[in-house]
């Protein structure tokens, strides 16, 4: 029920989200802008809390009244738009994406439950390419769906089953620089690798039943940084991975 930070540069590690203000109940998505500011999205207590780049308490976004089940937060690199992603549930119809402003006003909310365009069941992830365009992880329809800046349902791949490019169980999406998008699965125990168009490039990874390098048995979040490095985090065996991007050169 904590944010672990690992300080590569000053080799050391600490933790936050235990404090009154900032506690944290049941943590389920995270994403950092370019001022450092830490989003952290708290699936029990139905609220985003953000935090400073050493984990001080700055505010909080109360979903109680609106949110289900929030899984998932995407944020604009400057900090203006936040996207919340709620799960919703087998019992609710309220499978969604919220769009709130830096002031915590909520400026829209996209989608509802059905496999239509647009529509989303059980999504549990979002992140924000460069050019601004939202891709939301539909999980329940086994599938990617793209948004415009205002909302408006770009485009979608994707489909069930155990072939290259389909999806199993899908559970963390990512971004890089270059728009490269990143799903981790963990059905196949791997981090499938796709252009914004569809094409699937390369999957990374695969089970093991013993940890070792590019094994996973049950990966769960991905994130890239600014060098173009996949971390990816492994729920089994209790690691993050770090991933180096090849240079085409």
């Amino acid at each position: 029920r904590r944010v672990f930070v690992f300080d590569l540069a000053r080799r050391r590690s600490f933790a936050f989200g235990l404090r009154r203000e900032g506690e944290l109940r049941k943590p389920a998505g995270i994403a950092v802008d370019v001022r450092g500011l830490v989003y952290v999205v708290d699936a029990t207590a139905r609220r985003l809390v953000i935090y400073d780049a050493i984990g001080l308490f700055q505010r909080a976004i109360d979903g109680a009244g609106l949110w289900v089940r929030p899984t998932g937060v995407a944020v604009s690199a400057d900090g203006t738009r936040v996207h919340v992603v709620d799960t919703g549930g087998v019992e609710s119809d309220a499978h969604r994406v919220h769009v709130y402003d830096a002031h915590g006003r909520l400026v829209r909310s996209l989608g509802r439950r059905g496999e239509g365009t647009g529509e989303f069941n059980l999504p549990v992830d979002a992140a924000l390419a460069p050019d601004g365009t939202l891709w939301v992880l539909d999980a329940g329809n086994f599938r990617l769906q793209a948004f415009d800046g205002e909302g408006r349902f770009l485009r979608a791949f994707g489909a069930a089953g155990n072939g290259l490019g389909q999806f199993g169980r899908p559970r963390g999406l990512a971004v890089d620089a270059d728009g490269l998008l990143y799903v981790s699965d963990a059905s196949f125990a791997n981090v499938q690798v796709f252009q914004g168009d569809g094409q699937l490039l390369l999957a990374l990874g695969g089970r093991g039943s013993a940890d070792g390098p590019g094994r996973f048995a049950l990966p769960a979040g991905v994130a890239c940084d600014e060098t173009g490095r996949l971390y990816v985090a492994d729920q089994f065996f209790h690691k993050i991975e770090v991933i180096r991007k090849l240079a085409t050169a």
